[in-house]
């Protein structure tokens, strides 16, 4: 899942093939001023993710390695790049 840059507060959400960088599917503009909820669903197989409540959900995105990893970061094209964010209730359930 990707967030373009812009503000924050009205977001578009964008779902990217990881090896293309092609986009798949994407958002109307969100206005949430609180923030987001996002979860994100590891099976065997493969990783989703969805804003919550039931706003958006990714198609699965096939994932053949063991074990699975989640990156939370961004990526800066030109000149200076900061990233200002925060994560509450953050859990991880190894089931």
């Amino acid at each position: 899942m990707v967030i373009p840059a812009g503000n924050v507060k009205k977001r578009v959400f964008v779902q990217k093939d990881p090896l293309t960088n092609k986009v798949i599917t994407s958002t109307n503009l969100l206005d949430q001023e609180n923030g987001y909820s996002i979860t994100f669903n590891f099976d065997e197989n493969s990783a989703s993710s969805k804003i919550n409540p039931n706003i958006f959900k990714t198609n699965p995105v096939p994932i053949s390695s063991s074990p699975k990893w989640l990156f939370l970061g961004y990526r800066c094209q030109n000149g200076p790049c900061r990233i200002n964010g925060r994560f509450f209730s953050f859990v991880l359930n190894e089931e």
